[in-house]
């Protein structure tokens, strides 16, 4: 039994070990023990993803709020896919970083990804560059840097 998942890597049994997938050579494929299911694939260890109704009704929210970044305030291209050939494009950022619930006193990191007052509109680069930090913290980072740079520089 060969199961794939939505990101069409393929899977197999140890009833059908011999199984080559031709653009995989060499038996990249996983194992996946009898009677396992593959449901979901990579997104359901996500907790962003685990309750998709409600992650895209916040999505369509939002983008129907039509609202600038709110990292860089710049206007967002809500048209365009969210990748990294689409800098501009929409993606939800959540403030508070899901990797960092329990310090914000979340009591789970799906309760971070589907708190709706913690959802906000963002470049698809914006967010990138935030990364796990708070806006404040990007806030105060970039201020760092922009002290630096005004530091005149004798010449010895």
């Amino acid at each position: 039994m060969i199961l794939t998942d939505p990101h069409n890597l393929l899977f197999r049994s140890r009833k059908y070990p011999q199984h080559q997938h031709p653009s995989h050579p060499g038996g990249c494929c996983l194992f996946v023990p009898e009677g396992v299911a593959m449901i979901g694939g990579a997104h359901m260890n996500n907790p962003r993803y685990k309750n998709g109704a409600l992650r895209r009704k916040n999505r369509a929210r939002l983008k129907a709020q039509g609202l600038p970044c709110y990292l860089c305030g710049r206007p967002i291209h809500y048209d365009e896919p969210s990748d990294h050939d689409h800098p501009w494009s929409f993606v939800i950022d959540e403030a508070i970083p899901v990797s960092r619930w329990k310090e914000f006193g979340y009591p789970s990191p799906e309760a971070v990804a589907n708190d709706y007052t913690n959802l906000r509109a963002a470049h698809y680069i914006c967010n990138l560059q935030k990364s796990n930090r708070t806006p404040e913290e990007v806030r105060s980072r970039q201020n760092v840097k922009m002290k630096t740079q005004n530091v005149k520089v004798s010449n010895w």
